[in-house]
């Protein structure tokens, strides 16, 4: 992803995307990202043809989806500072038509097998959350 990014945005466009996501506003753009994030289109994909490689394209759907449901999130004067900065931060732009090479980027590594360490821990993962106990209260 780094490539990908380097290719297409200069060490000043790095800068400034970086700062506004430092903002309060940026961090709350990305704050209503990992809120509403979802990966319906992925997994619908995934369960029509459980052989196939996971999709850039579905990736990039599930990904557009929960951007909009971020920016929706925001206020009023909020989103309309966001459009101002899109309009003005040339390296914002940049980044959103960068989606779709991050997106074939991400889908090669979701398609990659897992290393060793990776399904050590997934394991790990998945032991714990099948051997605790439900909560007596529930």
């Amino acid at each position: 992803m780094i490539a990908v990014l380097q290719e297409r945005l200069t060490v000043d466009e790095t800068r400034s995307v970086a700062s506004f996501y430092r903002s309060p506003l940026g961090r709350k753009l990305l704050a209503g990202v990992s809120k509403n994030y979802d990966i319906d289109s992925t997994v619908r994909s995934a369960a029509k043809n459980p052989d196939a490689p996971v999709d850039a394209k579905e990736l990039g759907k599930d990904l557009n989806r929960t951007g909009i449901q971020a920016y929706l999130a925001l206020t009023k004067d909020e989103r309309a500072e966001v459009d101002r900065l899109a309009l003005d931060t040339p390296g914002l732009a940049k980044l959103a038509a960068a989606q779709p090479a991050l997106m074939a980027v991400r889908a090669e590594m979701e398609n990659a097998p897992l290393t060793a360490d990776e399904r050590e821990h997934f394991n790990q993962i998945l032991k714990h959350a099948f051997s605790a106990q439900p909560d007596p209260i529930n």
